[in-house]
């Protein structure tokens, strides 16, 4: 409990600090000036907010509330999607947040607090970035998909690469590392290339019967099992395994949410090892 002096020296050292008049006096009766009360209107929900932050805490730590913001390549979200759909169900008031774009560009955001944390796929023959901890979460097959068998009179199980069209991704610098060791691994280079800008048009112009194209096996899977495009069994690519990337800037520690989620993957992980791969 403060004095009555203690009280006045803290009205009078404020009064001094923010160069305002808080309070009329008027003998025994004080009442707030128009600069105390926005002061006060002010100063109250940071106050309460002190007050509230041990619970807070306790809550956030118990993963009760929070936010979760990652980012990912587009063929890694093809990985992440099976995890994106569970989280929400184990912690429904955390708020998850995914957005897509090239890893260098995440790399930029995730430097300046823009994400917890990053997915991304291997790039052959790259370095690794000092400035982020790396830590792999599994590898991922590649599946060469064909119009289905009808769409062009197409052969079901062989394929002449010199006579085909290629649909290249033009954005994807791992998987475009991984193609060209396909290519170099089969002595063999298609007819002509088009470049395409994502993996949504790249599969419906196979669909359409426009070329052929080499994708991440989780990203065709949905395709491949409507019948929709046709994989074909290829033993030089068969021996290609990109690795899936958790990438967190070097100088951070991982917040309360991001280690539920690599929590949750790494269980399902080593439950069901063919997530993930």
């Amino acid at each position: 409990i403060m004095t009555q002096s203690a009280v006045s020296q803290q009205i009078a050292a404020l009064e001094e600090v923010y160069d305002s008049i808080l309070f009329k006096r008027r003998g025994r009766h004080i009442e707030a000036t128009a600069e105390g009360k926005a002061l006060y209107d002010w100063v109250v929900p940071i106050i309460e907010a002190v007050e509230d932050f041990p619970d807070r805490f306790r809550s956030l730590k118990n993963l009760e509330y929070g936010k979760l913001v990652i980012g990912s390549t587009e063929e890694a979200s093809f990985v992440m999607a099976p995890f994106l759909a569970k989280f929400p169900a184990a912690y429904p008031l955390i708020q998850v947040s995914l957005a897509i774009d090239s890893e260098k560009a995440l790399k930029e955001a995730a430097l300046h607090d823009h994400f917890d944390f990053i997915v991304a796929d291997e790039i052959l023959d790259l370095r690794r970035d000092p400035s982020f901890q790396y830590q792999v979460w599994g590898e991922n097959s590649f599946s060469l998909i064909t119009p289905s068998p009808g769409v062009g009179q197409r052969q079901s199980k062989t394929i002449s690469m010199e006579k085909e069209t290629f649909l290249m991704h033009s954005q994807d610098v791992s998987l475009r590392s991984f193609v060209t060791k396909f290519f170099s691994i089969k002595r063999s280079l298609p007819k002509r290339v088009i470049e395409v800008g994502n993996i949504g048009t790249i599969k419906k112009m196979v669909e359409e019967g426009v070329g052929i194209s080499i994708l991440g096996e989780q990203s065709v899977q949905a395709e491949v099992q409507a019948g929709l495009v046709n994989r074909i069994n290829i033993k030089e690519l068969r021996s290609l395994k990109r690795k899936t990337l958790v990438l967190l800037p070097d100088n951070r520690e991982i917040v309360y949410s991001a280690w539920a989620f690599r929590r949750m993957f790494e269980k399902e992980r080593k439950t069901n090892p063919g997530r993930g791969r």
